[in-house]
């Protein structure tokens, strides 16, 4: 009577994570309250069902389960496709009710049928877990790449009550962990299964409670298994490398955020250009491409390190009639090989991070922001009067194809006499040129030419950021203006919504050229192509971007913030009673030790005062409990005579 009590138990148990399932899976895909309660319904009452099937082959409950699923299927299917069922429900309710029952029946049949297999094979167990973890990872999926403003349904009312969402994933992942063992061992329960089912909750409870989140977020990347792993590692490649990369681009390829900018002051950038965050230098011609400089006596203004210290990198002139000094702070999202600055840096500082298990690193950049006037650049000088003969001709260097000296010369003929010999307005005649006569494509087919940049140029002039920062930079030069071409991210300036904040995304990884204006330093005059073969990107999403931003803007500790409330974790709470039963763990043993002593004295003073009539049945009870601290203990069922007779033997 009790094994059947705790089979039927365990059933119920099983039945209650089932409709759950079934709930969960309606949610995700036809989240209507009919479909909903169908599915939690279908999935409770299979398995139910599935005990019916107990002395069934396992082929015969495969058959049956098949053909309810198709007799079913065909019924919704029916309802979608015949005037009688629009008719007698209406077109909305024959649709409804279609899905629901496709749905439902899914659940039913699947509950039933891999419930039936799990109490006849334990290794259909898999399946179970499977499809739990399968769901579980549906339903939060749109938190990966960054995105920590997701799924809305579970982070808006967390963030709009103060709650960190991260410790609340990690709870969720061990219910699920939880919940996968608990269906394990329903499946056959023996003695034992509560003893187990208690030892997997404080186990799994204990791992959540003691393990830093940090050192998650800190494991090791799994190897690259294909396209979608390499999405963002491409963004970071150009960076990260001494020389140009032209591989074709994803045009999936992931926007994952990179980092948050927090701006001190309003800034917006001049001529509707975008915010651009430098990173990279590439100056050295080598043959007929650029390479970063490894000898360090040029692009001195481009910091190699991140800041541990203050640094103010040489070579950047800040003469604040001719701009502003715009203060940032820079918060990592993911890993760099070197810091990024808005152009053009003077002075980088270490700054305490807002939040270890967010972010990666912070720091503080203050820049020199050029206000660029029409007027004044059409009659400004180009190159530094600092610079030695050496570094003009760095800069000024040109490939051996004789081409681009030739279509410079060509372009340079077109500008009208007045305006020839100015340097800027050569530079803006290329600008404009390569805007109207390039395609931006991110597939071209120079990538594997042995010049990708001379194909690119001399011939169909479609590719993507670094074709075009490249050919406009060898052009500038041939015009005589010094040049370089700049890597890192470049941001479209309404992208910031008139906010504090900033959303980095590795999408706006980005090249481009610069030239150096005197008094002003290096300036992007980046090439935009008015052809393109591309769809655009998706805006970024704004209340990640505030979320981020508001995150970042917290002090690196909670008593940093005066007249703010620490925001409320869960782990927090749940590690502060850990710590106070810890405390009181001698306690209660004492006092556990004190029990067993008094009832040690109770039963002795029973058998030491009791009735003559009642002896026999003392001294049998405490040969019991003598034989079982032996661990000789009546089994259910057993008689007194069959018990004595066992322990005898």
């Amino acid at each position: 009577m009790i094994e059947k009590l705790s089979r039927t138990l365990w059933r119920l148990v099983a039945a209650l994570i089932w409709a759950g399932v079934g709930l969960l899976a309606a949610f995700l895909y036809t989240p209507t309250t009919l479909t909903m309660a169908t599915c939690a319904a279908a999935g409770f009452f299979g398995v139910w069902m599935s005990a019916l099937f107990n002395g069934w082959r396992l082929s015969a409950v495969a058959s049956a389960a098949l053909f309810l699923w198709l007799a079913l299927q065909a019924l919704g299917i029916a309802l979608q496709s015949f005037e009688w069922a629009a008719m007698l429900l209406g077109p909305t309710g024959a649709y409804k009710l279609a899905v629901t029952m496709k749905f439902g029946t899914t659940v039913f049949v699947l509950s039933t049928l891999l419930r039936a297999f799990a109490t006849k094979k334990p290794l259909f167990l898999v399946g179970e877990g499977a499809l739990i973890a399968l769901l579980v990872t549906k339903a939060f999926s749109g938190h990966r790449q960054g995105h920590i403003d997701r799924p809305y349904f579970l982070v808006d009312p967390l963030w709009s009550q103060g709650y960190d969402p991260l410790p609340f994933f990690m709870a969720i992942g061990a219910a699920t962990a939880l919940l996968v063992v608990v269906l394990a061992m329903s499946g056959n329960p023996q003695k034992r299964t509560m003893r187990d089912l208690c030892l997997a909750l404080v186990v799994v409870g204990g791992l959540y409670l003691v393990t830093p989140i940090r050192a998650l977020q800190n494991l090791p990347k799994p190897p690259t298994l294909g396209e979608e792993s390499e999405k963002v590692e491409l963004e970071q490649r150009y960076a990260d490398s001494d020389t140009p990369n032209f591989e074709d681009r994803n045009r999936n390829r992931a926007n994952a955020p990179m980092a948050v900018v927090l701006f001190e002051q309003d800034y917006t950038p001049s001529l509707g250009f975008g915010y651009y965050f430098r990173q990279r230098a590439y100056s050295l011609m080598e043959g007929d491409q650029l390479k970063a400089d490894p000898s360090g006596r040029f692009d001195k203004d481009v910091p190699e390190d991140f800041p541990t210290d203050s640094v103010v990198p040489e070579q950047v002139p800040q003469n604040k009639e001719e701009g502003q000094i715009v203060e940032t702070t820079v918060c990592l999202l993911s890993e760099h090989s070197r810091p990024f600055g808005l152009t053009n840096p003077v002075q980088l500082d270490p700054a305490l991070n807002p939040d270890t298990s967010r972010f990666r690193m912070a720091y503080k950049v203050r820049s020199f922001a050029p206000e660029l006037v029409y007027e004044k650049l059409l009659s400004a000088e180009v190159g530094s009067p600092e610079w030695d003969e050496e570094t003009l001709a760095h800069y000024l260097k040109m490939p051996s194809n004789p081409k681009y000296q030739e279509l410079a010369d060509e372009l340079r003929a077109e500008i009208s006499d007045e305006y020839r010999d100015k340097p800027v307005v050569r530079a803006i005649k290329i600008f404009i040129w390569l805007g109207e006569e390039g395609t931006y494509c991110l597939h071209t087919k120079h990538s594997k030419a042995e010049d990708p940049v001379a194909s690119f140029l001399f011939g169909d002039r479609t590719g993507y950021c670094v074709y075009f920062a490249h050919a406009a930079c060898f052009l500038y030069r041939a015009m005589g203006v010094p040049s370089r071409v700049a890597g890192g991210y470049c941001v479209p300036a309404e992208n910031r919504n008139d906010g504090p904040a900033l959303l980095v995304g590795s999408r706006y990884a980005h090249a481009w050229p610069e030239i150096y204006i005197r008094g002003l330093g290096w300036v992007p005059l980046d090439v935009t192509p008015e052809n393109t073969l591309e769809e655009p990107f998706e805006p970024p999403d704004p209340n990640l971007q505030r979320i981020l931003g508001e995150l970042a803007r917290q002090a690196g500790t909670e008593e940093d913030l005066p007249g703010m409330a620490a925001k409320r974790n869960l782990r927090q709470m749940a590690g502060k009673g850990l710590r106070a039963t810890a405390v009181s763990i001698p306690v209660l043993l004492l006092g556990a030790f004190l029990l067993m002593l008094l009832g040690k004295a109770i039963h002795l003073r029973r058998a030491l005062s009791a009735a003559p009539e009642r002896r026999a049945v003392t001294v049998y009870r405490a040969v019991l409990q003598r034989l079982a601290e032996f661990g000789f203990v009546r089994e259910q069922g057993e008689t007194r005579t069959e018990f004595a007779r066992r322990v005898g033997d």
